[in-house]
């Protein structure tokens, strides 16, 4: 990635994570990540845009952070190590988190970035619908299924930032939240 569209990307999580997308002007971004705001609109030619592009960006992040180069033969391990990374990453990375949450809630995504973030995640899709094929899990739409499983990992996420959980208080906090998911989807 270009080092200036890279800079403008991170000034843009940053800021947008603590004062909200539509609150932070691009001129405050631009000076954050020390480009003038035409530079801005080299890279991204509206505000709509670059929005779009941070949550791809953010997602595509999370992505490479939470899927192993290769994955076991149990559904439940593959599905428990999902759970586990991407409980992880929010906690280390708490301004993209942030930031991804406000976003996903919000209607400022334009319809091709949610198609493009969703592509990013069709693997997982993928374990999911064959976790469901399989009788592994109760068979849900898989995007009811999708939204259980971040509330419930939101919910994990918040707990252990709240209690500033580090290291084996984190790794047993996220095993216990496995279990509680584990035992109300599986068949």
């Amino acid at each position: 990635m270009n080092k200036k569209r890279a800079q403008i990307l991170n000034a843009a999580i940053e800021l947008f994570s603590l004062n909200g997308a539509w609150n932070t002007p691009t001129a405050k971004i631009a000076k954050h990540a020390g480009v003038a705001n035409g530079t801005l609109f080299n890279y991204f030619s509206s505000k709509q845009i670059l929005v779009d592009e941070v949550y791809i960006e953010i997602k595509k992040d999370l992505a490479e952070f939470i899927v192993p180069a290769s994955l076991g033969k149990s559904f439940e391990s593959n599905l428990r190590l999902l759970w586990h990374n991407y409980i992880i990453w929010g906690v280390r990375k708490p301004l993209h988190y942030n930031l991804l949450l406000q976003l996903r809630n919000s209607e400022m995504l334009s319809e091709e970035a949610k198609v493009k973030a969703d592509e990013i995640f069709q693997g997982i899709m993928g374990i999911l619908e064959k976790g469901m094929s399989d009788k592994k899990i109760v068979p849900l739409p898989i995007k009811y299924l999708s939204e259980l499983i971040m509330a419930q990992t939101d919910a994990a996420i918040n707990f252990a930032k709240l209690h500033q959980m580090e290291k084996e208080k984190l790794e047993e906090h996220i095993k216990r939240s496995f279990s509680v998911f584990w035992h109300g989807a599986k068949t």
